[in-house]
């Protein structure tokens, strides 16, 4: 089922039912429209930005930083590096083109500055050469390895790099929080369905203007767009700031570009010239919600507006993490919650409930009473509920009270008063059916009746 462009919430119900659950399985809020309501209420600044829309694409075209031909300078110091790092091609196979780019990705959402990651692995080559022999020259081998990492910055300034055109896609709608995990670029996030944090991105989605921003590139074969990142955003509408995190990309495609691409959206967005980007802030209110170590930045305008420290992002963890008992109405973590009568109540509530002696089930309904075979002795009542009481028990010909059945014709309590054994066919009667004309021992009408007992009087 295809994601439409308008919508209201039986299309997502239907499209949370039967695809995207259907398909992925795995945890949905508890009460999914008052979810959806939230979202609809909470993202409207952010829409306002939008132009009234729910989401808008972008086309984003940029200068990349990555180099795709050979250059003989740059070519010249590589071959000096390696003389003092003979093995590193052999030991980082993978990243064959680090020296043309200035970073290099080393997951789906992390990357390193090439020169710091070249600098990382020289720091460990060279102790571990010095550690086997007195006579490496390792601090001059440090000296012309940062001098040639120098040469290859400055070397990188002036090589002409590609053009290349993204879409950016700015969205707050239900789907696109619920998809989070699912955009093809981000396999390994802990927000997909099934993992063991998909709840958090729930909980983001119905916080007041959040948004999910994906990047992609044109696919010329299907004349279709694919993700190629996502990254979770937050509107400052007071201060035209834009605050993003938790960013995800494909390998092949360099983080400078990620970031110049959200640069350009975000002056497309707010109309400016000027943009600035600042790295490494907290934002989540809550430790709760899970974020990674990358991607943390903002964007914003220096002329309106400085991050000077961590920008606060208040998240709504209520009927998420924190749900309502539903008689009581107290907020717990939904692990304290427990299930009474389909509904999820707090410890108290829990307590004050009552037991249903029959199935052993807690509840707040009205229970019937009935004789327990093993509280006869106590004069006490048991109590069930009324179905299972009527279903199970028997009502009692003497008293007419309910009973558990006991294999005897009455309840144990009225057996024990009004029955007896006969004393000649041994039969156990009701006292009404005891001869009174005999004077010693109990027998039966049936019996003084059949076995012409002499009477005594």
């Amino acid at each position: 089922m295809s994601i439409p462009d308008d919508y209201d919430f039986e299309i997502f119900k239907k499209w949370m039912d039967d695809s995207f659950l259907k398909r992925n399985g795995g945890y949905q809020p508890q009460n999914l429209k008052k979810w959806y309501d939230k979202v609809e209420e909470n993202h409207k600044p952010l829409r306002a930005l939008l132009k009234g829309k729910t989401k808008e694409t972008f086309e984003i075209p940029i200068k990349s930083t990555f180099i795709n031909e050979k250059n003989p300078e740059i070519e010249s110091i590589i071959s000096n590096i390696c003389s003092i790092l003979p093995n590193i091609y052999v030991d980082n196979i993978q990243k064959e083109d680090m020296f043309y780019s200035p970073t290099i990705s080393t997951s789906s959402h992390s990357v390193v500055k090439t020169t710091k990651f070249i600098n990382n692995y020289a720091e460990n080559y060279f102790k571990n050469q010095a550690y086997n022999s007195d006579k490496y020259p390792y601090a001059d081998n440090k000296i012309k390895l940062s001098a040639l990492l120098s040469s290859l910055g400055k070397a990188w300034s002036k090589l002409k790099t590609s053009d290349i055109t993204f879409y950016a896609t700015v969205s707050t709608t239900p789907f696109s929080f619920a998809l989070m995990g699912h955009y093809g670029c981000e396999k390994d996030s802990c927000f997909r369905q099934g993992s063991n944090k998909t709840k958090h991105k729930y909980a983001i989605g119905q916080s007041r203007d959040t948004c999910v921003i994906t990047i992609a590139v044109l696919d010329d074969k299907n004349n279709k767009l694919k993700n190629i990142a996502r990254i979770i955003g937050y509107y400052g509408s007071i201060t035209h700031s834009f605050h993003l995190l938790n960013l995800y990309f494909l390998d092949k495609y360099k983080e400078a570009d990620i970031y110049e691409s959200l640069k350009v959206l975000y002056k497309i967005l707010f109309d400016v010239d000027k943009v600035e980007l600042s790295e490494g802030h907290n934002f989540f209110s809550s430790k709760d919600i899970h974020k990674n170590e990358y991607g943390n930045v903002s964007l914003y305008n220096p002329t309106i507006y400085k991050i000077k420290s961590d920008y606060i992002i208040n998240i709504d963890l209520e009927d998420i993490f924190y749900l309502s008992c539903q008689r009581c109405h107290r907020k717990e973590k939904e692990h304290r919650l427990i299930e009474i009568d389909e509904v999820l109540v707090c410890q108290e509530c829990y307590y004050s409930s009552k037991l249903c002696e029959i199935s052993n089930i807690r509840t707040f309904k009205t229970l019937s009473r009935f004789k327990n075979n093993n509280q006869v002795m106590d004069n006490e009542y048991s109590y069930g509920l009324p179905a299972l009481v009527e279903k199970i028990c028997l009502s009692c010909k003497d008293c007419n009270e309910m009973y558990y059945p006991n294999n005897k014709p009455v309840c144990e309590e009225c057996y024990e008063v009004n029955y007896c054994e006969c004393d000649v066919c041994g039969a156990e009667t009701h006292e009404d059916n005891i001869s009174t004309d005999v004077i010693f021992g109990d027998i039966c009408i049936s019996c003084v009746s059949e076995k012409n007992i002499e009477i005594f009087y």
